[in-house]
Parts: structure tokens; C-alpha cells; sequence
């Protein structure tokens, strides 16, 4: 037995060679010969891991987008199409009560029908914040002692009989299977919550959750998954060592929710439950609405792709990023980037 596992090894490692020295990437394996066998496995199962066919076009991506950026504010003619603009698009104002009426009605019976998700970006620290663990973890020095994960899955479970509530008086029934929110509950309304972690705090946050039962929700509502890693790089795109048998690793950003949720399985189970509608917010909001029915409902009724949840600048020369255009795409635009005379547009 321990002839074939050395073979098959020897394979691994013979067709690991082959990826990284097509991409170019063949340094990597530059002290092979020099390490333990422990070492040289850990070595080969994280090369292995790493997609690294695809990691010229990711930093010919990045550049590319950085130098549009940079180039957004040009005035020559030739750059009109990469000038900063107004956003085009709608916009719903929570002024307008009409409107946040409406919203919040379609919003809730999604809600009802079991269509909507929450999804958390929760794979920081909270380093910054002067705390020892992961950020969702932190207390924000309430009276309550309230955690921000305890925070939105509270109004989570809110939600949920608000929902009910609004079903109900509506005469409206949900013909779903679904999973009774908390035990003495018989709303039948689940939000399901997606809580993306990062491989630095993904099994704190699991045996958090355990320890305080889920906070009331049922936990098969309550899914975790972690962010993808990448491996750093230098400027010419070269993978950075981190030891002779390490490849230096960082978080792929927000941006990595999409490939992890495919890789996770949890683009599966939001099918799988009948989810359409996601409501994407980060751990830092302590504010935040979960899966809001006025946002989300004015979404739907706007049959958006996409929706952006923002504030209205106090004054035009407030220093904070907005929502705009550039090249006819949605984006954000750093105050910083923006002149005078655009700021006041």
C-alpha cells in the first residue's frame, strides 16, 4: 500500500510541477529537495489548492481596472467615456412614504414566501477595534452587552414575525414547507442567514454561534462558509513566499463571495430553499436592516439586478464616496477623486 500512495504522490507533485511551470510560477518549488517530508506535503496540498492558471488574467484585471480609475478625472476628449457621472438610474427616497408603504408590502410578502436570503461579510478581526477575535464577536459597548452578530440575528428573528404578521392580516398563506423559526414560534417564516468567514476565524465564529444557540433561530437557517484565499504577489506577478515551504496567502476581498458561494455548496442550498433575493451587508454596520422590505421590496418592484443602500450626503463637499457612473457603469467614486464642480452635481 505504501508503494502506490508514494506513486501516487510522486504524480501529484510530477503534474503540481507542470501547472506552475507553464504559468510561470515555477520558484515556487525551488527548495523542494531541501524539505522535510512534512513540509514538502504541506507545500504540495497548498500548490495544489491554488488555481494558478488563472492568476495572470486576476492581476491583468486588477491593473487594468486601477489604471481606468486613475484615469477616470482625464479631460481629453479621447477619455470622455471614462469621466466621472452623475448616477442615471432610479432612486428610491425613504421621504417619499408612498413609496416605503409600497415597498415594504412587496418586501414582506417575498419575505413570507420564503425568497429572501441575508448574506454577512464577517471574515475580519477586531484587530482595529482593540478585540481579540472575530469582529461579529465584538461588544459595541451597549447597556445590553449586545454582539453585532446578536444584533442582526435578533431583528432576523423579528423580521420573520413581522412577516408572518403582515401574511396574515393579508390573508395570505404560505404554501411552503419551512422551518419554524424558534421552538415556541409557529410563524413558519425563515429568513435563511449566510455568515461568510475567513480560514482566520471561520471555527470561532461556528462554536460562538453553538455556544449562544443560534440566538434563537433555527439552525439550519443559520449557514456558515468561508471566503476563498489568494496568493500574494509581486508587481510583476510573481507568487510571494512566506517560507521556503509557504506561499504567502491573503483573503480575496468582498469580491470573493461569488466564487465561494459556488465553491461552498451555498449556491446550491439557496436553490435548494427557494431563494431568489439576497440582501449582501457588511458585520462593521451596526445599524443594519437585514433583509429590509422597504429595500428590498423597492428592488423588486424596480425589477432590479442589483440594489445599493445609501445615505444622502449632508452637504455637497462632504468627504465620504458616492454613488455614479463611469464608463456607463455603477460605481463608487472616492470624494477625493472628485472635483468642485462634480461634487455639487
Amino acid at each position: 500500500m505504501s508503494d502506490k500512495s508514494d506513486t501516487t504522490t510522486a504524480q501529484n507533485e510530477s503534474e503540481i510541477r507542470a501547472r506552475f511551470e507553464e504559468a510561470g510560477q515555477s520558484h515556487v518549488l525551488q527548495y523542494l529537495p531541501s524539505l522535510s517530508s512534512s513540509d514538502r506535503t504541506q507545500l504540495m496540498q497548498q500548490l495544489q489548492s491554488i488555481e494558478v492558471e488563472k492568476l495572470s488574467s486576476f492581476l491583468e484585471s486588477a491593473l487594468e481596472e486601477q489604471q481606468q480609475q486613475s484615469d477616470g478625472d482625464d479631460d481629453d476628449d479621447d477619455d470622455e467615456k471614462n469621466k466621472i457621472r452623475p448616477f442615471s438610474k432610479p432612486v428610491g427616497r425613504t421621504s417619499d412614504k408612498n413609496l416605503v408603504s409600497s415597498s415594504r408590502t412587496i418586501g414582506l410578502q417575498s419575505i413570507a414566501r420564503g425568497e429572501v436570503a441575508a448574506l454577512v461579510l464577517s471574515g475580519g478581526q477586531g484587530t482595529r477595534l482593540g478585540f481579540d477575535g472575530p469582529k461579529g464577536m465584538y461588544n459595541i459597548q451597549m447597556k445590553s452587552g449586545r454582539t453585532l452578530f446578536q444584533l442582526v440575528a435578533e431583528r432576523i428573528q423579528r423580521l420573520c414575525h413581522l412577516a408572518a404578521a403582515a401574511a396574515a392580516a393579508a390573508g395570505e398563506e404560505n404554501d411552503k414547507d419551512v422551518v419554524v423559526v424558534a421552538a415556541d414560534d409557529d410563524d413558519g417564516i425563515v429568513i435563511p442567514w449566510y455568515i461568510m468567514t475567513s480560514p482566520l476565524n471561520h471555527d470561532e465564529t461556528v462554536s460562538y454561534f453553538e455556544s449562544e444557540s443560534y440566538f434563537g433561530l433555527p439552525k439550519s437557517s443559520v449557514n456558515f462558509f468561508e471566503q476563498g484565499m489568494l496568493p500574494c504577489l509581486t508587481s510583476e506577478g510573481k507568487i510571494i513566499m512566506e517560507t521556503q515551504s509557504k506561499v504567502a496567502m491573503a483573503p480575496d476581498g468582498n469580491g470573493g463571495i461569488y466564487p465561494s458561494l459556488y465553491k461552498s455548496g451555498m449556491l446550491s442550498d439557496m436553490k435548494d430553499r427557494g431563494v431568489k433575493y439576497i440582501h449582501v451587508f457588511s458585520i462593521d454596520n451596526a445599524l443594519v436592516k437585514p433583509a429590509d422590505p422597504v429595500f428590498m421590496g423597492y428592488c423588486l418592484s424596480q425589477n432590479a439586478d442589483c440594489g445599493n443602500k445609501v445615505l444622502w450626503k449632508a452637504g455637497a463637499h462632504e468627504k465620504v464616496g458616492v454613488v455614479a457612473e463611469r464608463n456607463g457603469k455603477p460605481c463608487i467614486v472616492e470624494y477625493s477623486d472628485m472635483d468642485a464642480s462634480m461634487a455639487e452635481k
